[in-house]
């Protein structure tokens, strides 16, 4: 069975997207390749990676024709396989909840450190099992308030029915606000460009 996404709050993200560009786009949990297609109907030529761990939905949806490239792997996996990674932009569409609390903590911990912006949508407090497959269940409950112990600028907070949105400023972006304010420091091109991976 493919994986399904509410479309809650969809016009929020393309919103942001559309008036915040990037270069490039890591997209955790792809599903059906939805903020694929987003983000290149948006943007084109941009570089836009997939991370998605079932083989089946890779192929069944042809997520290699949406995404400039797709890594299968679980979420956690990127900590130990790519952990220099840089991404502009990263979104988390109905993932975080699929991860342990402390787990998850630790891996928006990781990603903050290496992006610009971190869209994060979920459903707190809602109740999923893994029947029949047991990756479906949400193991973890998630609130807004979770995200401001990373001590990272939360930009907004957006609720649709059960569904939340939350759009947090990472490091790099902290980063190249400080530099454009100082141009005699080190340049922002100077760091990775592209997603790197072992």
């Amino acid at each position: 069975m493919l994986p399904d996404s509410s479309s809650l709050l969809d016009d929020k993200i393309e919103n942001f997207l559309a008036n915040c560009p990037s270069d490039n786009y890591l997209d955790i949990g792809t599903g059906r390749g939805k903020f694929g297609k987003m983000i290149k109907g948006l943007y084109p030529k941009a570089r836009v990676v997939g991370i998605e761990p079932d083989k089946n939905v890779i192929d069944k949806c042809k997520l290699k024709k949406i995404y400039s490239e797709v890594i299968q792997a679980k979420a956690n996996d990127l900590i130990h396989r790519c952990p220099d990674f840089k991404a502009g932009i990263v979104i988390m569409g109905d993932v975080i909840e699929h991860l342990k609390k402390s787990e998850g903590v630790d891996f928006l911990s990781f990603i903050l450190y290496r992006c610009e912006y971190l869209i994060i949508k979920f459903p707190p407090a809602y109740l999923q099992f893994g029947i029949p497959n047991p990756s479906d269940a949400h193991i973890s409950f998630w609130y807004p308030e979770d995200f401001e112990s990373l001590h990272c600028p939360i930009i907004t907070n957006y609720q649709e029915d059960f569904m939340h949105l939350t759009i947090v400023q990472g490091c790099l972006g902290l980063l190249k606000e400080h530099l454009e304010g100082h141009p005699e420091q080190k340049e922002i091109s100077e760091l990775p460009k592209e997603i790197k991976y072992i």
